[in-house]
């Protein structure tokens, strides 16, 4: 098992990024705690410098886990069912270039909240016709570059499509989408929409990719009541032993967050 933590050029208490600042030093200090891998979230592909990441990688022991796009929609409204082709288009080539520097950096990309959502009082089919196809598009490329798509189900009051484990399972299934696109599972969304925490991996078939840790306040586990215990029996009777990710609000700050994960994940995995 590998333990992760995410991290951004800029936190605030509102977004669920732990670390903030130059990326290398974010590295240097997840590292130090004994986290194994960051995952790095960004809205545009440019801000990744993938030579000195490298270096830093070789430097500290530590691995890049996965690309995190959801900046795209979140600062600036931008999704993969967008009904702009110029929006589509620009989504695409974003993820085009995110797919290819994972591939220099070893990482997987994440699609999260860019799915986007649906418009009120529209014809749902469509929108998922577009998202698969758009999926397909980025996962094709992704194949060449035996990088993997992280397909993620989030709540429905960020996302109005695929907000569980069986939606997003369903959906790989109904479009046969290839065999890189794995799913990405969230405590914090798993709390809102799954009917069972001991189930809810199962759902996933053979596609589990990655699971994000967040409490049910959405800050580090064990500052709330999400019941972890659950979710470790869960883990160990799929025989899930990718990454463990640490993805919740920088509250009450970062240093705190990353001291009680890294504990939390030592005394639990």
């Amino acid at each position: 098992m590998k333990y992760g933590i995410a991290i951004g050029k800029e936190i605030s208490p509102a977004a669920p990024l732990v670390l903030g600042g130059d990326f290398v030093e974010s590295m240097k200090y997840a590292a130090g705690l004994g986290f194994n891998a960051v995952e790095i979230h960004v809205p545009k592909p440019d801000m990744l410098d993938t030579d000195a990441l490298i270096s830093a990688c070789r430097k500290f022991n530590i691995g890049i886990s996965t690309i995190g796009t959801g900046g795209m929609y979140g600062g600036e409204g931008l999704s993969l069912i967008a009904d702009s082709e110029n929006i589509i288009s620009e989504v695409l080539a974003r993820l085009h270039s995110f797919v290819h520097k994972a591939a220099l950096l070893g990482s997987a990309v994440t699609i999260g909240s860019i799915k986007g959502n649906i418009p009120r009082n529209k014809n749902r089919k469509p929108y998922f016709n577009r998202l698969a196809a758009n999926v397909r598009i980025i996962a094709d490329y992704a194949a060449t570059k035996n990088v993997t798509i992280l397909l993620e189900a989030t709540n429905r009051l960020e996302n109005n499509l695929l907000n569980s484990a069986r939606d997003v399972h369903d959906f790989i299934q109904e479009y046969q989408l290839p065999a890189n696109v794995l799913i990405l599972v969230d405590a914090f969304h798993i709390n809102i929409e799954e009917a069972s925490i001991e189930n809810c991996l199962k759902d996933t078939g053979d596609r589990l990719g990655y699971i994000h840790f967040a409490d049910n306040t959405r800050r580090y586990p064990g500052a709330g009541c999400f019941r972890f215990n659950l979710l470790a029996k869960a883990i160990r009777e799929y025989g899930y032993d990718g990454v463990l990710s640490i993805e919740c609000l920088p509250l009450p700050d970062s240093k705190t967050v990353a001291e009680a994960s890294i504990k939390f994940f030592k005394e639990t995995y």
